[in-house]
Parts: structure tokens; C-alpha cells; sequence
């Protein structure tokens, strides 16, 4: 039985997951969302990593699934576990000592997120509702946790890992709006897909 381990993006919520949980559940396998402090602004990437880590101790056959910024979390972890998959879900892919941070520059993210507003007809001004839920039905929104104000806010400063995650099995985007920055952070990070 595989054991998926599920990371959530920014906000850190395990509701996140709460619709692919019962799926994998389903089809035989362990499913265990992962809650991270996001409203902690003591707590970065490398606590954020230590929970999973836990969350994950005598998983059988474990595979990470991380969203968003959930990447940065599930590249540490696999520097300190053995995993027999990473899945990468629209999510935000460091490149070796970046920090969450560093990353919205180095993939030109504000940029575009605005030509896709621009191109989609919707205000630039990021809010929850735009950016985030826009393709999720309103009462399956209403259902879930809502984030801290400003999550994450350790965690966006703090460094994360030193070296390449050992095993990147594919990238699922998820969500229209961030293709054609995720096309772009895919083809500047190539080498994490295939690491040496």
C-alpha cells in the first residue's frame, strides 16, 4: 500500500486535500494530509519539513504531493527521507538554496500573474477568491479552512534546501492561471527533473 504524504501550499491547511484524500483512500492506498503552522511567523521551510517528516515516519512506499509552495517543503523532505515519489501539484519548484522568497523573482511571478489577468479580463490585484478558488464550486470553498491573513511569512524568508530532490516523478498543474509561469520555472529548473 503506497502511502501518500500531502503537502499544502501557503495557508497550510490539510483541508486542502480533503477531496483526494477519500480517493486514495478508496483505491487501497493511505492517504495523510499534512497541517502546517502557516500562521506561525516563527515557523519556516525547515520546521515545515521536520512535521512532514513526521507525518510520514512508517509510511510504507511513500510518495510526497506537494502543492504550491508546498514544493519548497517537499524538496527538504526528500533530502531526509527516502520516498518512492515526489508529485509535484502546480507547485512551486526551488532551485538549490532558494528560498520561497527569492523564487517570485527568479520566475518573474508578479509579472506574470498580471499578463494573465490581463489576458483573463480579472482585476491584477491578487485576492483569495481571484487566484486561488476561482475554479473551485462556492460550496466546496465555504466548506474549508481559511488561511492565516499573512501565512507563511517565515517561511517565505528562510532558506530551504541545499541540494536537488532525489526523485521528481511529474509536475501536475492544476490551475489555468499559473501555466505559463509554471512552462517558465519548468524550463529554468530542468535539472531538478532530471537529477544528476
Amino acid at each position: 500500500m503506497t502511502c501518500f504524504v500531502l503537502i499544502p501550499g501557503s495557508g497550510g491547511t490539510a483541508w486542502y486535500w480533503s477531496r483526494v484524500a477519500p480517493l486514495l483512500v478508496a483505491a487501497g492506498h493511505e492517504a495523510r494530509p499534512v497541517d502546517l503552522p502557516g500562521d506561525d511567523e516563527t515557523a519556516g521551510i525547515r520546521e515545515y519539513a521536520d512535521l512532514v517528516v513526521r507525518t510520514a515516519q512508517d509510511g510504507d512506499d511513500v510518495v510526497l504531493v506537494a502543492q504550491s509552495m508546498g514544493g519548497f517543503t517537499a524538496a527538504l523532505v526528500c533530502e531526509q527521507i527516502s520516498v518512492a515519489g515526489l508529485t509535484f501539484v502546480n507547485a512551486m519548484i526551488p532551485d538549490p538554496g532558494e528560498t520561497a522568497g527569492e523564487w517570485w523573482a527568479s520566475v518573474d511571478a508578479v509579472a506574470e500573474r498580471e499578463r494573465a489577468a490581463d489576458a483573463g479580463g480579472y482585476s491584477r490585484d491578487f485576492d483569495l477568491a481571484t487566484y486561488f478558488l476561482h475554479d473551485v464550486r462556492p460550496e466546496v470553498a465555504a466548506e474549508g479552512e481559511q488561511p492565516a491573513s499573512d501565512p507563511d511569512f517565515a517561511a517565505f524568508r528562510r532558506l530551504t534546501l541545499a541540494g536537488k530532490p532525489k526523485k521528481v516523478i511529474r509536475i501536475a498543474l492544476a490551475h489555468k492561471l499559473l501555466v505559463r509561469l509554471n512552462a517558465k520555472a519548468r524550463d529554468v529548473r530542468r535539472a531538478i527533473a532530471n537529477p544528476a
